[in-house]
């Protein structure tokens, strides 16, 4: 960058002084992030230990809890309609009956606004039931 030491040229001092000021700046801002970063995942992995380490004492009590009701469904619908609102007419699931059982793994798949929220909802008793019984766990 220096051609020769003994001719100090102004604009290549100031050029060299912004480069060196711009090399700096990037290294401070971006190793900033880094720590931030290292940090957050750090944060990050203790509670994912705690949540699988819940989630293990949780399987075990439900062991446990399911040997008690064996034979007995999870969660059943028996002819549940829905709507949003008492304000609305339109039901938003209409006579809906299934049943699950201990330990079973479901997915719910649809187009959108089939009623997969809705259905999650009635189990929250979020939205309001026009129709039938909800049965969980038995209660």
């Amino acid at each position: 960058m220096f051609a020769d030491p003994a001719t100090l040229q102004l604009g290549k001092v100031f050029t060299t002084i912004a480069l060196m000021g711009y090399i700096f700046n990037f290294s401070v801002l971006y190793s900033n992030y880094a720590i931030e970063a290292l940090n957050t995942i750090s944060v990050f992995n203790k509670r994912i230990d705690k949540i699988v380490l819940q989630t293990k004492e949780w399987g075990q009590q439900r062991d446990n809890e399911s040997k008690v009701r064996h034979g007995k469904s999870s969660l059943k619908f028996d002819g549940v309609s829905a709507i949003w609102s008492v304000s609305e007419k339109e039901e938003v699931i209409k006579d809906i009956s299934f049943e699950f059982n201990n330990n079973e793994k479901v997915a719910l798949i649809g187009r959108v606004g089939c009623g997969k929220t809705t259905l999650l909802y009635s189990i929250l008793q979020e939205v309001f039931i026009t129709k039938g019984s909800i049965d969980i766990c038995g209660s």
